[in-house]
């Protein structure tokens, strides 16, 4: 026993070593197990997924219903469309590739189909609409869609025969349709030529009235002595996206909103500001700066730490070919159009008011300059009118005279 002892002291750690060897070998042959089991038991058909039995109607395409080829032979491209409800009038329908006419009821201002207009009544506020004045379609000869354009004419300029709604597209881009151009004897448009239509001022609308709010601040007067012409007036201009000091003398020019002015006078005076700190009167700079752009009539008079407004009023017009709008002056002038159209220069020369709200009265500048008969330019729909623009957008135009800057932040204090 002693023996025993002895020999377990001396190689007890051996013994361990040989212990977990011995665990070691039976893991490792384990695992080889597993793994050689693994590849036996599972299989590539246990792992794929399995296929869905199908849960919707299989068709027969080979039925003719279905044959593409056959079904363009006879014209047939799509199943004609039809009511799809009882409650629907027969007069009408719509889908994805027949849109419906539709218009806007002038009393609550819904779109509705225009079938409703024809001594109808409007689905939603009940009131009778009235058939409105110019939609009576002129009859000519050979007119298979009864559009309004023979079918001579709809062949040469790739119109349809069979489509009565494409009297109503504008085939040419130049904001006016083919029946508008068609039917037009004063003019004698052609709805295929763009350089051929109306005066582009009847693509105008007033979008609104407004003066234009200067980017200019009179800050401080610093008079010295009895000549003006050496006091110094301190500006506080708006000038690429930031307000600028400046410090100017009467006869000096700047420019505000993208326009020169020049300083004319200096008007030096204070006034009395109760302080109730000390609790007394102050005085305090209350002068006042006019300055007049070259060649105008028009004096500005600017007063310390006051906001400064255009004198005259800005017209904004919209074009609602593009739907872009841009501010004219009273007195100036501004061309509209594209490489497409042609352009056409108009001067601004009054603004007036009617029933209907803004309008504006503008005439055409002719080669030779000299300016055409007046055309008046009426008001966008209430429903419709647009935001004032801060400037004018002149991708599309070439707009005369109306240089400018987006609307400043509030000025510095």
């Amino acid at each position: 026993m002693q023996k025993v002892v002895t020999f377990l002291k001396r190689h007890y750690e051996k013994l361990i070593l040989l212990f977990l060897l011995v665990i070691f070998i039976f893991s490792l042959i384990y695992l080889i197990y597993i793994i050689i089991r693994a590849q036996t038991a599972v299989t590539i058909e246990d792992l794929e997924i399995q296929k869905p039995k199908p849960d919707y109607v299989r068709f027969d395409f080979s039925n003719p219903e279905y044959n593409v080829k056959a079904n363009l032979k006879q014209d047939k491209i799509w199943i004609k469309s039809l009511a799809r409800a009882k409650r629907d009038a027969k007069d009408f329908y719509t889908d994805l590739l027949n849109p419906i006419t539709a218009a806007k009821c002038p009393n609550c201002k819904h779109i509705i189909p225009r079938w409703y207009f024809n001594n109808k009544q409007c689905p939603y506020c009940g009131k009778i609409l009235k058939k409105p004045p110019g939609e009576t379609v002129i009859k000519v000869p050979d007119d298979a869609d009864v559009d309004g354009i023979p079918d001579k004419l709809e062949a040469e300029h790739g119109l349809s025969n069979s489509n009565k709604e494409d009297a109503l597209y504008d085939k040419d881009k130049d904001g006016f349709s083919n029946i508008d151009e068609y039917n037009d004897k004063k003019f004698n448009t052609e709805f295929w030529n763009p350089k051929s239509r109306p005066p582009l001022a009847y693509r105008l609308s007033v979008a609104g009235v407004q003066r234009t709010k200067l980017s200019i601040l009179l800050k401080k007067v610093m008079a010295s002595g009895e000549d003006k012409k050496k006091w110094m007036v301190q500006l506080e201009i708006y000038n690429k996206g930031r307000w600028r000091t400046r410090f100017k003398y009467i006869g000096n020019s700047i420019i505000v909103n993208g326009n020169e002015y020049i300083i004319k006078n200096v008007i030096y005076r204070t006034k009395k500001v109760w302080n109730r700190n000390i609790k007394n009167y102050l005085s305090v700079d209350d002068s006042l700066v006019d300055i007049q752009a070259p060649g105008s009539d028009d004096v500005i008079r600017l007063q310390i730490m006051q906001p400064v407004y255009s004198p005259r009023k800005d017209v904004v017009f919209r074009d609602y070919l593009n739907n872009k709008s841009f501010k004219v002056v009273v007195g100036r002038r501004f061309t509209i159009g594209d490489d497409n159209t042609g352009f056409e220069t108009y001067e601004l020369v009054a603004i007036g008011q009617n029933q209907t709200g803004n309008i504006a009265t503008i005439k055409m500048v002719t080669p030779d300059g000299k300016l055409g008969p007046p055309i008046t330019i009426g008001p966008v729909p209430k429903a419709e009118k647009p935001k004032s623009p801060a400037g004018a957008k002149k991708d599309n135009y070439t707009i005369g005279d109306m240089g400018g800057e987006p609307a400043p932040p509030g000025p510095p204090n």
